[in-house]
């Protein structure tokens, strides 16, 4: 296409238009050969904050179709309710799902008719669909469903987008943003963190956590800085003031990863978790509780971050290392920790008398909720973490709860080991719950080091509270 054509049509931006083509007044997609074609929108932009959508379009199958179409919601939003020609369609495990940051819908085609010929006119269908929790950073998709070789193609016309509002938030929403920012916010602190901090003013948050809270390194490598130049944590407060808290507090601090809670209103630190009773055996990178006061009502925050590595904490030497790693020692510790955790806050008698409680942090381990995508063995050891809170607390995993059948990466790839906890009497104040996917937290390669992201490598959890 030329350059004049591409920006004519403003298109510069599209993901794919891959074997499309634009006949007069639509457009045809897969049509003439064996492959299937792709069209895929560019982010859209125009959203503000979190919002719903309504997606609908016209298409009509080409004649001797073998395949379905397939529409998806890339990199956020859920796909909350379809309808083909007025007609409601009861969304399915089979013509329905969300994994990673995916979302999608099959267009049975017992909906709708099929060409009779190639010469035949075509009758158009009017599909619509309602996508909740878009974002700025949520791109559309349309392709055959079946990636073999047979006849594929569609027919595309009369898209429209058009928003429903941004999620409600009334005077009674209390907003909890957790995020592991990665190594203090590397990715922002030679900028001043002023995309950080735009960010989070767009979402404006009464509470949030941050996990790996500290400054490490040094601008745009991965040399350790002199301390001096380490801003974060005791930063901290001036950085929060910039996107309207006034109170912060840091949690069990034993090494460079410890986690910040900032807050509209009062923190009380209640506890801080850094040792166990166990000699050798400390909480990796620490943990707390944190007490924050909304308008009266107190709220226990337990914050948290435990060991990364597939071998147990304190074992040396490679050859050492790798013999744990073999007899998932990483995943054991994983486990001790949180065992303590839960002994020393939720499970304490000390704190019977308090009902509210909210758990968050890089459990760096899956759930067993998620082991219909990971398929992993019955037995596997890196089920224990969430298993041990399952069996031994009433704490509820917000985003597992919210979205049943659904897997929702909480890192760049395909691993859900951010989590976000409620008692059962903060999980029945819950208004939204979603996994932040937008043009911004959308994970890239850094330019300047291999192995980190701009801006992390993990995503936001944001879960809207109503107290009354």
């Amino acid at each position: 296409m030329s350059d004049s054509y591409v920006a004519s049509r403003n298109i510069a931006d599209y993901t794919f238009m891959f074997r499309c083509q634009e006949y007069q007044g639509y457009l045809a997609c897969g049509t003439g050969n064996t492959g299937r074609g792709i069209f895929q929108t560019a982010a859209l932009q125009a959203i503000e904050g979190i919002s719903s959508v309504r997606v609908a379009f016209d298409f009509c199958y080409q004649y001797g179709s073998t395949d379905v179409l397939l529409f998806q919601v890339l990199n956020g939003g859920m796909i909350a309710s379809a309808t083909v020609d007025g007609h409601s369609v009861t969304l399915t495990d089979e013509n329905s799902g969300y994994s990673g940051a995916t979302g999608k819908y099959i267009v049975e085609k017992n909906y709708v008719t099929l060409p009779s010929s190639e010469s035949a006119v075509k009758e158009w269908h009017r599909v619509e669909v309602v996508v909740e929790n878009a974002t700025d950073g949520t791109m559309l998709y349309w392709a055959g469903n079946d990636t073999s070789s047979g006849v594929h193609g569609f027919y595309l016309d009369n898209i429209e987008v058009r928003s429903l509002g941004e999620a409600e938030r009334g005077e009674n929403i209390l907003r909890v943003l957790y995020w592991n920012i990665q190594n203090g916010m590397w990715s922002d602190q030679a900028n001043d963190y002023d995309n950080f901090t735009a960010w989070v003013k767009k979402y404006d948050p009464d509470v949030c956590v941050w996990c790996e809270s500290a400054t490490i390194y040094k601008d745009n490598t991965n040399a350790g800085a002199p301390a001096s130049d380490k801003f974060l944590p005791d930063g901290w407060p001036a950085l929060a003031a910039r996107y309207g808290h006034s109170y912060t507090a840091v949690g069990g601090w034993r090494d460079n990863y410890p986690q910040t809670i900032t807050s509209k209103y009062p923190i009380e630190t209640l506890l801080k978790i850094t040792d166990t009773e166990q000699a050798g055996k400390p909480v990796s990178h620490g943990a707390a509780i944190q007490q924050v006061t909304v308008k009266g009502h107190k709220i226990n925050v337990v914050t948290l971050h435990t060991w990364p590595q597939a071998y147990a904490f304190g074992v040396t030497g490679s050859a050492n290392q790798a013999a744990s790693a073999a007899n998932n020692e990483g995943d054991k510790y994983r486990a001790f920790e949180i065992g303590y955790i839960c002994d020393k806050t939720v499970n304490d008698p000390a704190y019977a008398a308090q009902e509210d409680w909210l758990m968050m942090g890089d459990f760096n381990a899956r759930s067993r909720v998620d082991n219909w995508f990971y398929n992993y063995p019955e037995n596997d050891t890196r089920l224990l973490v969430h298993d041990h809170i399952r069996n031994n607390t009433d704490l509820v995993d917000i985003i597992a709860e919210r979205n049943p059948g659904r897997f929702i990466s909480s890192t760049y790839g395909n691993a859900r080991i951010d989590f976000m906890y409620a008692s059962p009497s903060m999980y029945g104040r819950v208004a939204n719950a979603l996994i932040v996917i937008d043009k911004w937290t959308t994970a890239t390669k850094s330019p300047y080091v291999s192995n980190f992201y701009d801006p992390s490598d993990h995503r936001p959890i944001l879960v809207d509270f109503e107290l009354k």
